[in-house]
């Protein structure tokens, strides 16, 4: 999964600690993520979501940009924006991990920010497996989160859903490509064959064709999925 700087790339000060939260090495800026977890609460308190001018307005973690609606898990963070838990809880690679912290979060909340300091009592929420109502909250299985806001329920699944189609579409345009490259590479080997032996043999034409088609097919789907 992958984790931005929460400065935008900027190098942080030497005086504040790192920590590491995924295999691609990047960081999250421990001090800002204090600040941030200070500012919001701070808002709670007075009743006031801010404004994306203020320096005291949260931000997300992951994108920077101003915390309006945050996705909570059971470990507690409460610092990830709605949109990147989307795309990090979702395909093509679900990570259902903390972004601060790396806990299993197998559900989140997604919330107001002003509303996210009021505590979550996790095993009583409704089972549900489907997308729709679960008792007072909408449920998203795409990215296995809980909505208390119809609203901002149905913007994230028709997100997710549209994410999902691109990467479907991607797929099966790589798979196309590769039929034809196998083809291609293929017929040249198939040509060459028949060229050695003087005469045309259909039946191992259309073997070596085929079988450098599933190869590379194969070889597609294999790295497409690894990576």
């Amino acid at each position: 999964m992958a984790q931005l700087d929460a400065d935008g790339g900027r190098a942080a000060p030497a005086a504040h600690s790192h920590a590491i939260v995924d295999d691609h090495r990047h960081v999250i800026d421990m001090g800002r993520l204090d600040m941030n977890s200070r500012s919001a609460a701070a808002h709670v308190d007075d009743g006031d979501s801010g404004s994306a001018g203020s320096d005291d307005v949260p931000s997300c973690v992951v994108c920077t940009e101003p915390l309006e609606w945050v996705a909570i898990g059971p470990c507690g963070h409460r610092v990830v924006c709605s949109a990147c838990a989307a795309r990090v809880r979702s395909i093509p690679n679900p990570d259902h991990r903390c972004c601060v912290c790396r806990t299993i979060c197998p559900t989140v909340v997604v919330t107001k920010v002003a509303a996210a300091e009021r505590e979550i009592a996790f095993s009583t929420l409704p089972a549900a497996s489907e997308d729709g109502r679960a008792g007072e909250y909408w449920y998203c299985a795409a990215m296995s989160a809980y909505f208390d806001d119809e609203q901002q329920y149905e913007a994230t699944k028709e997100a997710v859903s549209r994410r999902r189609a691109q990467y479907i579409a991607q797929f099966w345009l790589r798979v196309f490509f590769a039929s034809l490259l196998g083809v291609l590479i293929g017929s040249i080997f198939a040509i060459g064959s028949n060229f050695a032996i003087g005469s045309p043999d259909w039946v191992s034409s259309v073997g070596i064709v085929s079988g450098f088609t599933v190869f590379s097919v194969g070889l597609t789907i294999i790295f497409y999925f690894k990576n």
